[in-house]
């Protein structure tokens, strides 16, 4: 057991970031703001388990497959969206499912959160996303980040 142990507090604390050649959020290309249009920033400055890129899908599509560290922004029709951020198999973390409001003409940005800790011998899991504001946002994007492509296509 201290074996599965030490080997999942290994995978959850070793990892892979983003690439220190992607580009840094203040040199990215920056979304055109429109009002038939919402722009969202994913974004991941540190999040466990460290050693496997975090998901966000819109409405079924992926829009976005960070490491640590990465970010990018994507395009939404105004309304209602059905959001998933989660994990792949292997990682052993929960998904969380929500709906959101995002109206045209605005800039929201999603922080992608997660943690693993052991206590008690046991393995604790925790998921989150939160709806950043956008001020902390940038600044955590211009201290963090490097862009990935989204490569989102609604249907």
């Amino acid at each position: 057991m201290k074996q599965i142990l030490a080997l999942l507090m290994a995978i959850a604390v070793c990892g892979c970031a983003t690439s220190k050649t992607a580009t840094s959020f203040v040199a990215a290309p920056l979304p055109e703001l429109s009002a038939d249009k919402a722009i969202l920033y994913i974004y991941r400055d540190y999040a466990q388990p460290t050693a496997f890129a975090s998901y966000l899908e819109v409405d079924g599509i992926e829009a976005a497959s960070l490491n640590q560290e990465g970010f990018t922004w994507v395009y939404l029709s105004p309304g209602e969206h059905a959001f998933e951020f989660g994990w792949p198999f292997m990682a052993a973390m929960p998904s969380v499912e929500f709906k959101e409001t995002l109206e045209g003409g605005k800039v929201y940005a999603f922080q992608m959160q997660g943690s693993v800790a052991v206590s008690g011998g046991m393995i604790n899991t925790r998921s989150a996303i939160a709806l950043s504001d956008l001020q902390t946002a940038r600044e955590q994007m211009t201290a963090c980040c490097r862009y990935v492509p989204s490569k989102y296509k609604p249907k």
